[in-house]
This record gives structure tokens, C-alpha cells and sequence, in this order.
């Protein structure tokens, strides 16, 4: 009976000395592992700038605050190759692919402490470029871009390269748009869809600073693109309107201008003004020669002046043009005629 009792107290023993091993081996290593989720809480990876474009370098910074990451051994991964390894490694500067193109950053991270953490993010760059035109007046066959005038009315477009993974380009209509305009966003004139804006050149600012922010309808893609759009002051050019050829735009008229024919006909032209054509009825002309106003012509932006015989002499002449509609749309330009023989002008 003794036996029995000591080889069942000794079986019993051995049973709670196992047991209790067993246990302190869980309770070890739920408390690593809770350990390891609670530093990964605190562990994260900065990246700058936050929606890279295609082609752009990007710069990620492992941070805590709950471990020195600094004592930290990290290694780095691009697409699954060590791209960076060692202690206190916590910056990587890598540069993405073309747009569409699947980026995969990871950062194997032991700390001092002794937890395993990873983090990884996930890269594909999309573009979106950005254009814009006003209805400002130039004459034909000018070679440059009509610029933006004050409180002139211009069109914003955006155009788009989104590619997916599987290299389907999505089309413009079918993302999410979402304008800014000097910071303030323009809900109105956001949405799906709406890659165009109208807007208006204010009479406070100098410049326009213009946001677009692209997305595709998960969110997982996004693009965004800011440029700064300043106006010009409007210009007023004169050209000799030549009876045989027409206007000569390959020469304007110059400060001092020697009348040599027995007549020159001037012609006006108002670049950057808010108008269709030169002759728009909310252009004012005034035409003046030696501080007298002319009459208004049937075509306000021309005026023709001749001479007959008689004494030499010079005029001075003076245009302004003036837009009825947006009052900071206004100039003036002025030319001195010097002819040799003249006793009158006439119109």
C-alpha cells in the first residue's frame, strides 16, 4: 500500500512538474509575442513625398516611439532584393518605376530588445499632368501662347496617366478629381470625372495657384499635380495696315516713325485682353494726336493719317484701350510721326 501511494505521488510529480513547464513555455511566449505587437504598434515608416510620381526619388524613415531605432538592425528589400542593411539603417531613398509600374518596399526590423517587426509598403506611381489656356485676345498667326490677363477667365485641364498593374491605361473620365485653387478646395468643381475647370483670374493676387489631386475609384492609385499661373499685364502693339499686303505683323511700329508715304494707316492690336476679335464691342479705343481726341472711326482700331504738301513737322499720337467689362484690362501705347513736308492732317 506504501508503494502504491509513492509511485502515485511520484507519477503525480512528475505530471505537475511537466505541466507547470509547459506552462511557463506558453506564458513565454504569448508575452514575446505581445511584446512584438506592441512594439510594431509604435514602429513606422515615413515616406516623403507621400504619392511619389513616376520616375521620382522617395526617401523612407523607420521612426518609433516606443524603441530606439537607432540601436535597431534593419534590412532593407526592393521587389524582394537587400537594397540596404545594418545597424541604425533607418533611410532608404529609392526611385520608382514608370507609371503603372508595382514598387514593393519592406524593412525587416530587429530591435535591441529583440523583436522581429516588418513593415512594407507598396508603390505604383500614376501621372497627371496639367494645362491651361484663356480666351485672350491675339491676332492671327501669332506664335505664342495667349497669356492670362487680370480677371481674365481661363480653363484648367488635367490630363492623366493611369496605368493599373496589368498595364490597362483607365481612362480620364473614369477617375476622381479633386481641385484646389490658392489652397481652398473647389467642391463644386470636383468630382468623377471632372478633368476641367473654369476659373477667373482674381483682382487680389498676382498669381493663381492651381492643385489637382487624381485617384481611381478604390483609392488605391493617386497622382496629384500643382502649378502656379500668373497674369500679365495687357499690350498694345502698332503696325503699319499696308493697303496691298495688309497688316505687317513681322515689324511694329516703333516710338518714332518717319512718315514717308503720302499716308499710313495704323493699326492697334490689344494682346491679353478678355475679347474674340480686336474689334469686340467692350473694347474702347481712343485715338489722339497732339492731345486732341479723333473722332471714333468705323473701325475703332485703325486710323489713317496723311499728308499734303507743306512744312516739315512732326505729330504725336496716343491710343488707349480699355476693356468696359474688367477695369485692370487697360493700356496705352503712343508713337511721335515725323514727316517732311506737311501743312495739315487729315482723317
Amino acid at each position: 500500500m506504501k508503494r502504491t501511494l509513492l509511485v502515485g505521488t511520484i507519477l503525480f510529480g512528475l505530471f505537475f512538474s511537466c505541466a507547470t513547464t509547459r506552462a511557463q513555455t506558453t506564458d513565454a511566449t504569448d508575452v514575446s509575442a505581445l511584446w512584438n505587437t506592441v512594439i510594431e504598434r509604435t514602429v513606422f515608416l515615413t515616406v516623403l513625398p507621400e504619392n511619389p510620381r513616376a520616375h521620382e526619388s522617395i526617401s523612407l524613415t523607420a521612426t518609433s516611439y516606443n524603441t530606439d531605432i537607432n540601436r535597431a538592425t534593419i534590412v532593407w528589400t526592393v521587389n524582394g532584393k537587400v537594397a540596404k542593411r545594418g545597424i541604425g539603417e533607418k533611410v532608404l531613398t529609392v526611385t520608382m518605376g514608370g507609371a503603372g509600374t508595382k514598387t514593393v518596399i519592406s524593412a525587416d526590423i530587429t530591435t535591441f530588445e529583440g523583436a522581429l517587426i516588418n513593415k512594407s509598403v507598396t508603390f505604383i506611381p500614376q501621372e497627371v499632368d496639367i494645362v491651361w489656356q484663356t480666351n485672350a485676345y491675339v491676332p492671327p498667326f501669332y506664335k505664342g501662347k495667349a497669356l492670362l490677363p487680370m480677371e481674365g477667365d481661363m480653363t484648367v485641364t488635367a490630363i492623366p496617366n493611369f496605368i493599373t498593374g496589368t498595364g490597362t491605361v483607365i481612362p480620364a473620365d473614369k477617375l476622381l478629381y479633386t481641385w484646389s485653387k490658392n489652397g481652398d478646395i473647389q467642391g463644386n468643381l470636383s468630382g468623377y470625372g471632372k478633368n476641367k475647370i473654369n476659373l477667373t483670374q482674381s483682382i487680389i493676387t498676382r498669381s493663381t495657384e492651381v492643385e489637382v489631386k487624381v485617384t481611381n475609384l478604390e483609392k488605391t492609385m493617386v497622382a496629384n499635380k500643382t502649378i502656379t499661373i500668373t497674369p500679365q499685364d495687357s499690350t498694345l502693339l502698332l503696325y503699319e495696315n499696308n493697303p496691298l499686303y495688309g497688316p505687317l505683323f513681322n515689324k511694329a511700329l516703333m516710338k518714332s516713325t518717319v512718315l514717308e508715304s503720302d499716308e499710313l494707316s495704323i493699326l492697334a492690336i490689344p494682346l491679353f485682353f478678355s475679347a474674340l476679335t480686336r474689334d469686340d464691342s467692350q473694347l474702347q479705343y481712343n485715338w489722339r494726336m497732339n492731345n486732341i481726341s479723333i473722332p471714333q472711326q468705323k473701325n475703332p482700331s485703325i486710323i489713317t493719317v496723311r499728308k499734303p504738301t507743306g512744312a516739315s513737322g512732326s505729330s504725336f499720337i496716343n491710343i488707349s484701350v480699355v476693356n468696359t467689362d474688367k477695369i485692370f484690362q487697360s493700356i496705352n501705347n503712343a508713337i511721335t510721326l515725323t514727316y517732311n513736308k506737311t501743312q495739315n492732317e487729315t482723317f
